[in-house]
């Protein structure tokens, strides 16, 4: 059938069952089970489980776990989002409360993770204590535990019906395939309240295995040239856009024409140049200056370089 001979209805469907693939495609990357507690099963959300303490499970505005608050305390329901940030299920947490889900898979060591979920802090429980530090914990087969901390851009305030989505990338270590939700470890030491006031909701779990890709860019200059050109910097610029930045190497080349040390100051000279284009972006890099080391006669051309090795993850969406 040809582009010209399909019908509008059909276009439809056909974009429909690709929304609908890659939903599901998102779903079977995602190695958290139930990860919005919307799948319940005798009166708790399946593949979950409570550790310590009460945890407070909410399906829109209603606590139904634990029950003890009536469906119409409305002083107690109007401090708490009508919804979850995916779905209306979510769960609250005191500094002491733990909460367990299980994982598709365990962690594996010389992988790379994504962890990521919504926080939200209801006007309720000492709304003027807040953080912008949580916590997750891996238990190994060993019995050891693993503290993975994830920081927000800023501490999240009280406010009924705002989620921020919060997220941290990990290298893989061997773990059981449970993941634990609580205030962990002594983050919190330094404020004056310590841990023991804080109180948030937590939705939409998400914990992807990705890996670390590579893509090399050769840049040529001009003899006696340290300067780029705007298409070499939109080049820099595209390979970095909308990507997460695992490192990135910087080698600098010179030819062999002219004096040899004032070809390894050109050299380090293109490396700089490169290097001012990246600084506001704050990525881990590490440089080289060849100098005309690595120059071959006759290909004076080819020698006029800087090599970038942008090191990024890509994770199962």
């Amino acid at each position: 059938m040809s582009e010209e001979s399909r019908s509008p209805l059909h276009r439809h469907l056909l974009l429909l069952s690709l929304i609908c693939l890659s939903v599901a495609l998102k779903a079977q990357s995602n190695l958290v089970l139930n990860p919005s507690l919307e799948v319940w099963e005798n009166g708790m959300p399946i593949n979950w489980e409570i550790i310590a303490n009460t945890v407070d499970i909410f399906q829109s505005n209603y606590r139904v776990i634990p029950t003890g608050v009536s469906p119409t305390d409305t002083s107690f329901r109007a401090r708490f989002p009508i919804a979850g940030s995916e779905g209306d299920t979510y769960f609250g947490l005191h500094y002491d409360e733990i909460i367990k889900v299980q994982l598709r898979q365990p962690l594996e060591a010389n992988s790379y993770y994504k962890l990521s979920f919504s926080i939200g802090k209801p006007p309720i429980y000492n709304t003027e204590k807040v953080t912008n530090i949580f916590t997750c914990q891996f238990a190994t087969p060993g019995k050891q535990t693993i503290i993975i901390p994830i920081t927000a851009d800023s501490v999240i305030n009280a406010s009924r019906d705002q989620w921020t989505s919060v997220e941290t990338t990990f290298s893989g270590f061997q773990s059981k395939d449970e993941l634990s939700f609580g205030f962990f470890g002594d983050y919190w030491e330094e404020m004056e309240f310590g841990p023991i006031s804080l109180y948030y909701l937590f939705d939409n779990i998400q914990l992807h295995k990705g890996e670390i890709l590579t893509e090399t860019i050769t840049l040529r200059f001009a003899p006696n040239s340290f300067q780029l050109n705007e298409q070499q910097k939109r080049k820099i610029l595209a390979a970095i856009h909308e990507r997460e930045i695992h490192s990135i190497e910087l080698s600098g080349y010179a030819s062999v024409i002219g004096d040899e040390a004032d070809n390894f100051v050109l050299a380090g000279e293109r490396v700089h140049a490169v290097t001012d284009i990246l600084a506001p972006y704050d990525f881990p890099i590490t440089s080289t200056n060849q100098g005309e080391s690595q120059s071959t006669a006759g290909n004076e051309s080819t020698d006029r370089r800087v090599v970038i090795e942008i090191k990024y993850y890509q994770f199962g969406s």
